[in-house]
C-alpha cells in the first residue's frame, strides 16, 4: 500500500493514533509520547513485555530478535519515511526510543 504515491505521508499520524491502542499498559508496555508535528511520531518505551518475559525465562538473546524485526520492517517502508532508533532496553539501554518521520 505504501507504493501509492503520497500515502506514506500519513504513516506518522496513524502511529500517533494507533500506537497507544496497540501497545497497551495492561499488556505490559509503558511509554512516553512526545509532542511532535504531524509528520513525525516519537516515543520512548520504558517497559517492554517482550524483554520482561525473555528475562524471566532467561533467554534475552531471543528478545533482541523483536528489536531486529522492528528495524527491518520499519526501516525499509519508504525512502522518505525515516525510521530511527538508537536505544533499546534489550540491548542494555534505559528505554527503547522510537522515531518515525518524513
Amino acid at each position: 500500500m505504501l507504493k501509492v504515491p503520497g500515502l506514506y505521508r500519513i504513516v506518522p499520524r496513524l502511529w500517533n493514533t494507533f500506537a497507544p491502542k496497540l501497545f497497551r499498559e495492561d499488556a505490559g508496555f509503558r511509554y512516553h509520547f512526545y509532542e511532535v508535528n504531524k509528520d513525525e511520531v516519537k516515543f520512548d518505551m520504558t517497559s517492554c513485555p517482550y524483554h520482561q518475559l525473555c528475562k524471566e525465562l532467561d533467554c534475552l538473546e531471543i528478545a533482541s530478535t523483536f528489536c531486529d524485526t522492528d528495524d527491518i520492517c520499519y526501516g525499509n517502508m519508504r525512502p522518505k519515511l525515516i525510521w530511527k532508533r538508537t536505544k533499546t532496553i534489550v540491548r542494555g539501554d534505559d528505554v527503547c526510543d522510537f522515531n518515525l518521520y518524513i
